[in-house]
């Protein structure tokens, strides 16, 4: 797994590196080592990111010579990457690093899609035999996966084969259909429920950001109402976070002011 600074960052803020670098052969490049301690952080002292722990715990950190930079800034055009976006983008595309490799960074895949590196994710997957509709989650496609083509899913080693989360997967994608066709999209009918503006929280500890709330209470209840499983409020709320619903970066973090601003 290839990582960019902001996933080492927020990995460490939120006290889930040592599961990431413990589970997965995570490799990153020297540019985005050197950032995690540079000011932009915005960091109290004590949670600055030792670098030799964080050498330590990392499988191989990749280096990018000259050469290679050139050759990428002639291929990226004006997509926006920093420092350590460039370095991973060229690390991933080069023969010796790109094998396996999952891309965490939003930039990165961007670059992917306008064609300046391999899509390393796909490769993967197909790596794993991972069915590549599923991936990336077609819904009207997934609606329409037969008992047999379920099955055979849970042949797949590369999945968690649990049998009812993958039928819940067929469920799951009909019963979103179904809300897209009442309401127009899925995005305005989750995004109902805050009413179309992200709630801003100020948490100064991680002990303060809830697991889940009385507002995800209420989404898992409407969203099982509507045929969909695998929704508890606790998945809920994660989702909240995960697509801005909720802004519960804490204070000091440097992503809550940009994650305010994005939401007035």
């Amino acid at each position: 797994m290839l990582v960019d600074t902001n996933v080492i960052i927020e990995a460490h803020r939120t006290r889930s590196w040592p599961a990431l670098s413990g589970g997965w052969r995570v490799e990153t490049v020297e540019a985005c080592v050197a950032e995690t301690q540079t000011g932009f952080q915005r960091r109290r002292q004590e949670d600055a990111i030792d670098i030799g722990e964080l050498r330590d715990s990392l499988a191989a950190v990749h280096s990018v010579g000259v050469l290679e930079q050139a050759e990428l800034a002639l291929r990226k055009g004006s997509i926006a990457l920093d420092e350590g976006e460039e370095a991973l983008c060229q690390s991933a595309a080069s023969a010796s690093s790109a094998s396996g490799k999952t891309n965490l960074c939003g930039a990165i895949r961007e670059a992917q899609g306008r064609g300046v590196m391999p899509d390393v994710d796909h490769r993967a997957a197909q790596a794993r035999g991972l069915p590549c509709r599923l991936r990336r989650l077609d819904p009207a496609k997934v609606a329409r996966y037969s008992d047999a083509k379920l099955e055979r899913l849970l042949e797949n080693p590369g999945i968690i084969r649990n049998r009812l989360k993958v039928k819940s997967a067929r469920r799951n994608a009909q019963a979103f259909l179904a809300v897209q066709e009442e309401w127009g999209s899925f995005s305005d009918y989750i995004w109902n429920f805050v009413d179309g503006r992200p709630i801003q929280n100020r948490w100064r500890s991680l002990a303060e950001v809830p697991a889940s709330t009385a507002l995800s209470d209420s989404i898992s209840k409407d969203l099982r109402k509507r045929g969909f499983n695998f929704v508890g409020t606790t998945i809920v709320y994660a989702h909240m976070q995960a697509t801005g619903m909720v802004n519960d970066h804490l204070v000091d973090c440097f992503r809550h002011e940009g994650c305010r601003l994005l939401g007035l």
